[in-house]
């Protein structure tokens, strides 16, 4: 979002420079709620029910804008998909730590690392493929990613 999001309301949607960035003031409002919540509902669900969870909210979010390409249907996509992956990284790291709680150091340091290369990476990623398709298309590469989080959030071990 923090890359391509405002472009994208710009072009697919024609949204002005100035609306298109309140997109991403959107995506962070629901970064906020979804972190203020996550604790207390993952509480009651369990790690992997809450990740799963976090993925299918993402992964609408992240669907909506390119199915429906209007500001509006960006906002309302933008705001579910800072929702859905605000407390992913902290989740992760904590069930991570977890694993090995006598060592939680090397665990927290491959998470960490495999973030950081989708960090890196993904914004290239997407404008490669908007080069070779539409962003509009590229965009599309959110969903899978949070499909395939839903996929292996089946995988998490709990504790």
């Amino acid at each position: 979002m923090n890359d391509w999001g405002a472009v994208y309301l710009h072009e697919a949607t024609g949204a002005s420079a100035g609306l298109a960035g309140t997109g991403f003031a959107v995506f962070s409002a629901g970064m906020v709620v979804g972190r203020l919540c996550a604790d207390r509902v993952r509480s009651r669900v369990g790690t992997t029910r809450f990740t799963l969870g976090c993925a299918a909210v993402a992964g609408a979010g992240a669907l909506i804008p390119v199915a429906w390409p209007t500001v509006h249907a960006g906002f309302l996509g933008y705001g579910l998909f800072g929702l859905g992956v605000a407390a992913v990284v902290p989740v992760v790291f904590s069930h991570a730590a977890g694993l090995n709680p006598e060592r939680p150091g090397p665990s927290i340091a491959a998470v960490s690392a495999v973030g950081y290369v989708g960090f890196l990476a993904g914004p290239p990623l997407i404008g490669a493929l908007t080069e070779s398709t539409t962003l509009r298309t590229a965009m599309l590469v959110l969903p899978v990613l949070m499909a395939t989080m839903a996929v292996l959030s089946t995988r998490l071990r709990g504790r």
